[in-house]
């Protein structure tokens, strides 16, 4: 068996001749993760399984099995077991990985020309799950550590949750070779931003959490500047910046920032002073020492420089601006000087926005070097991984296989043979559905469940992401229903503007006619099934006139008022202050977003009553199963309207798994829940089907 083969069965620990089982989803590993050294030559890839066996503090990977691998032509091997975020040095001759045991996290570092290891103990993962690390040059890294506190006793936050006290924080400069270290500044920092000399790092710095960041909103941030020296400057005007804001100029003394009400702000290193920039300026970059700012134009010294339109990228002495079709070098005193046209067609999606940017325009994409050269590729060719100077690797969607731009193949991770088919039906408007079959040996017609997503809409070349053969997508995959013996059928679910639940309503007709007419599906065994809002979509339905035999609802809503200001579990402990941007999210997504209803409950109150699944309980006729977590922000909304069907004697069954939220994480859970899914549509709409070995 050749050695990369082997590997790659190691890695994914599946048998290759099995159906697709709830017990082999949980052990699917993707590709997750990437870098390329500096000279190109060498890609490291992180293989992780996205269904953590046990417990974990945080949504950051921890309790995830990840394996750090290394490729280069003629070398594929497991570098590291159990590790994440890897990060090259500057010249390209080590590689700084961070262990994944949250207790006893470890910083470690691997010196590529004599395969030898350094480690550094006690070093932590970053505040919300962010790298806890960066390079400051070849020689030098700086690290967030933690080390255990004096013994106290236990706090109780209220009388629900018992913690420990926090450990120590102290952020701590190391030299990987030598072994030496040097302590910094004390506090819980991240979003690590060196200046070009590596002299100065822009950082955030949180308020002490003295309980779990899973009960409460993240404090505010603080930005602060430090140099290794006594003094740790801290820049009190800019509140609570955001990370990707802090921009520093070339020669290292100067940098903007962003703070949370969108206003932009320039920073003297050596002081902290901080100026405020013009209301009107929406962005700026540095272009060598100098200011380039955007409101109705880009302006460089007050003179006219690009159009507003133009895109910036980069700064200091690497800026590229995209405009009007063309690249364009910028340079400090001189005119921007095009380097490569773009490829035709109207607006373009930024994918990536550090070197090398990638933007997508229709079916092209097209990845903008830090030179300004460009190379452009059909999006079938796949996504952006990993790249370095001239070098790109692109991963295929599934996340299971890279290849480079060169036409190099690359490294990947085996998965089960599936013959599960994906065929695209041609909608209203010029709008695309999508219908997942089972492999052709099975014969038809198939019992059929329909994924609903409001404001999902599909074209030939966007395939349900929930469709692919990978563990991308959480625990909810309708390969695990093709498997065994279901039809999946993936409707395109424009918004409806005012009336959603109408809106559903003739969107689905239509959708089960084209449906019927396709002829391999049984019409008289239908289910419906969505997660979120399309569990309120898969509540809706079943309050309907559709003939739906069975619903599975996970994480639904089932009162818009409700929900419409409602304060999830992060934030209900937090002060007032803190759950406002979630509370204008919510109500930007009921009044525009998703759901487009256009006005709040209080201007319309009967608009939420009709449009909400709990005040149309008494006409479902469908048994509905509901799947929550016990930190879900919608669990009250499951409950609500299980005791609604309850109370009418109506078949339902609510299932509730401890310690997770929206999304079913834990492997165990995710197992029992395909179940309690599977059972669930076998009783129903099933016939013989096999729920799992």
């Amino acid at each position: 068996m050749p050695r990369t083969l082997l590997l790659a069965l190691l890695l994914t620990g599946v048998s290759l001749a099995q159906p697709l089982t709830p017990e082999d989803f949980v052990k699917l590993n993707s590709i997750s993760e990437g870098t390329v050294s500096p000279d190109g030559k060498t890609l490291i890839y992180t293989v992780s399984s996205e269904t953590p066996s046990e417990p974990h503090f945080d949504r950051a990977g921890n309790g995830s099995q990840n394996k750090i691998c290394l490729y280069e032509p003629g070398t594929d091997r497991v570098l590291l077991e159990n590790a994440m975020q890897p990060s090259w040095s500057p010249d390209g001759k080590a590689v700084a990985l961070l262990d994944t045991d949250i207790s006893e996290a470890r910083l470690k570092v691997w010196w590529k020309e004599n395969d030898h290891w350094s480690v550094l103990r006690h070093a932590a993962i970053g505040y919300g799950g962010g790298q806890g690390y960066c390079w400051l040059n070849n020689q030098r890294i700086l690290v967030a550590t933690a080390t255990p506190g004096k013994e106290k006793s236990d706090v109780s936050v209220l009388d629900s949750q018992t913690i420990k006290p926090q450990p120590r924080q102290v952020l701590v400069e190391w030299n990987p070779d030598t072994g030496t270290t040097r302590e910094w500044a004390q506090g819980v920092f991240t979003s690590f931003q060196p200046n070009p000399q590596g002299l100065r790092v822009a950082a955030l710095r949180w308020a002490e959490v003295s309980f779990p960041s899973s009960v409460r909103s993240a404090p505010p941030a603080q930005l602060v500047l430090l140099d290794g020296g006594d003094k740790v400057v801290t820049v009190d005007a800019v509140s609570n910046p955001k990370p990707e804001s802090l921009r520093w100029s070339a020669d290292g003394s100067q940098l903007v920032a962003r703070d949370e009400f969108g206003h932009w702000w320039q920073i003297r290193a050596e002081s902290g002073a901080a100026e405020a920039l013009p209301n009107e300026v929406m962005d700026c970059c540095w272009v060598g020492n100098q200011l380039a700012q955007r409101s109705d134009v880009w302006r460089l010294d007050g003179k006219s420089l690009m159009p507003g339109s133009a895109r910036f990228f980069g700064g200091g002495n690497q800026v590229v601006a995209l405009s009007q079709g063309h690249a364009y070098r910028v340079e400090s005193g001189k005119e921007p000087v095009a380097t490569a046209d773009l490829p035709s067609g109207d607006g373009y999606l930024v994918e990536r926005s550090s070197f090398p940017v990638v933007i997508r325009q229709g079916q092209q994409r097209t990845i903008v070097f830090a030179g300004g050269n460009v190379r452009s590729l059909p999006v079938s060719a796949g996504s952006y991984f990993a790249g370095s100077g001239e070098s790109v690797w692109l991963t295929n969607p599934e996340h299971t296989r890279i290849t480079g731009t060169d036409g190099q193949s690359g490294p990947g991770v085996l998965m089960p043979n599936s013959a599960d088919r994906l065929v695209s039906l041609a909608g209203d408007n010029g709008q695309v559905d999508w219908l997942l079959l089972p492999s052709a040996d099975r014969p038809g017609p198939y019992p059929t469940v329909v994924w609903l997503e409001p404001g999902r809409v599909y074209s030939s070349e966007s395939e349900p992401k929930e469709a692919l053969l990978t563990n991308q997508t959480g625990g909810l995959n309708a390969r695990l229903l093709s498997s065994q013996g279901y039809a999946v059928y993936f409707p395109s679910l424009a918004s409806g503007k005012g009336e959603p639940a109408s809106h559903l309503d003739k969107t689905l007709q239509a959708g089960l006619r084209r449906l019927a007419a396709q002829g391999q599906v049984d019409m008289q065994r239908l289910a419906v099934m969505g997660q979120g809002y399309g569990g309120y979509a898969t509540l809706m339905a079943a309050t309907q006139s559709h003939p739906f035999k069975a619903a599975v609802a996970c994480s639904a809503v089932g009162d818009l008022s409700s929900d419409y200001a409602r304060l999830s579990p992060a934030t209900r402990l937090g002060a007032a202050q803190d759950a406002l941007p979630f509370v204008h999210r919510q109500s930007h997504d009921y009044e525009k977003g998703q759901l487009g209803m256009g006005q709040p409950p209080w201007q319309d109150p009967q608009l939420y009553v009709r449009n909400s699944p709990y005040y149309q309980a008494g006409r479902v006729q469908t048994p509905v199963l509901l799947i929550t977590g016990s930190q879900d922000g919608h669990l009250a909304q499951s409950e609500q309207f299980f005791t609604a069907l309850y109370r009418q004697g109506k078949p339902a069954r609510l299932v509730r798994y401890q310690n997770e939220d929206a999304r079913i994480d834990r492997a165990d859970h995710v197992v029992d829940e395909w179940r309690q899914i599977l059972g669930w549509l076998e009783r129903y709409i099933g016939e013989q089907v096999t729920s799992s070995r």
